[in-house]
């Protein structure tokens, strides 16, 4: 069987992956400042809950660490960033 997938890993790497498991968040507050002017203050949050995303296991039957997960595919974990918007 040449179309074997064990066989062909650079084909079908990704296969075994788990699902991405991140939740992203943000907050938004509008105060009016005059009449046409508005202010805009913004909290926003990636990989809120700071879950690991790692890479599909090793898929090449003569390596040494098939079946193993070796790296990491997310090397950041929680990140947040604040913003003002000055609207008018």
């Amino acid at each position: 069987m040449s179309n074997y997938i064990r066989t062909f890993p650079s084909l079908f790497n990704n296969i075994r992956q788990d699902r991405s498991n991140t939740m992203d968040a943000s907050l938004m507050k509008n105060t009016k400042l005059l009449e046409s002017v508005r202010l805009q203050f913004r909290v926003e949050f990636f990989n809120v809950w700071n879950h690991p995303e790692f890479n599909a296991p090793d898929t090449n039957p003569t390596s040494s660490t098939f079946g193993k997960i070796t790296s990491q595919a997310n090397d950041i974990g929680r990140v947040g960033q604040l913003s003002l918007r000055l609207i008018f």
